[in-house]
């Protein structure tokens, strides 16, 4: 249809790729009630098996070292509070015989009061100019639920887009949301390209978010579902509504 053919006139075949890795990581959290902070660094090896790849049998090796920072403070009165946070997030490895570094800065902020909650966040990032293009930052779809975030950090989802709508080496995101019952509405803006003067793709939605703890003893896994629906606001697809729905379960 369209929309894939789209996909491939702006990504091409570079994320068209089966990627076989072993990952490792550690994460370290500490609440200390107005303050709090997280840190995660981990790696992986792994291999791509790529048709555009000029590797004789298409498999490549990707390997990486990740590490990302985060720090938040909060001021609360009775139900009403305010919140900070800055995360750095880092990358640098090898993909295709060629070095690479990406690094991503994110602001959030958020308030509650009487009662109602506003979120939001801006990120930044960037890639080398010289990275294969698997490396670059692609967004549409959602984030694989298996592989470690940090694994393939250059994935941005949003599942209201087609996968790879936009790709490129800078990125702008932002995001604002409320709570609603037994939903989250929101409206979400991502800029990929070659600068950071991309056009903007902008999305408003709602959607909803539900997790189903492990039954071991009966064979039941834990389920966690997302689904919603979302209007875009630019051009691709301007205008156009689309539901989403995803099911990660683990045994």
């Amino acid at each position: 249809g369209p929309e894939g053919a789209l996909t491939r006139l702006v990504a091409g075949e570079s994320l068209d790729a089966t990627y076989s890795a072993l990952a490792l990581g550690t994460h370290l959290e500490r609440d200390l009630g107005a303050t709090a902070f997280a840190l995660d660094a981990g790696g992986s090896a792994g291999l791509l098996d790529a048709d555009w790849s000029d590797t004789p049998g298409g498999t490549d090796a990707r390997m990486l070292l990740h590490g990302a920072a985060r720090g938040a403070f909060t001021v609360r009165r009775d139900r009403d509070a305010m919140s900070q946070s800055v995360r750095v997030h880092g990358a640098s490895g090898s993909t295709h015989g060629q070095h690479w570094t990406r690094a991503l800065l994110t602001y959030g902020a958020g308030i509650a009061w009487r009662g109602r909650a506003v979120r939001s966040s801006f990120t930044i990032g960037t890639v080398s100019d010289d990275a294969p293009a698997y490396e670059w930052f692609a967004v549409g779809g959602a984030r694989p639920p298996i592989v470690p975030p940090g694994v393939l950090d250059q994935r941005w989802d949003s599942p209201a887009l087609p996968v790879a709508v936009a790709h490129g080496t800078r990125l702008r995101a932002y995001r604002v949301e409320t709570d609603l019952p037994g939903a989250v509405a929101y409206l979400s803006g991502t800029s990929v390209g070659d600068s950071y003067s991309a056009p903007w793709q902008r999305v408003v939605g709602v959607q909803s978010e539900f997790a189903f703890t492990s039954l071991s003893f009966v064979g039941l896994p834990a389920v966690r579902v997302l689904g919603g629906v979302a209007h875009s606001l630019d051009e691709p697809f301007a205008g156009r509504t689309r539901l989403h729905f995803l099911v990660h379960y683990r045994p």
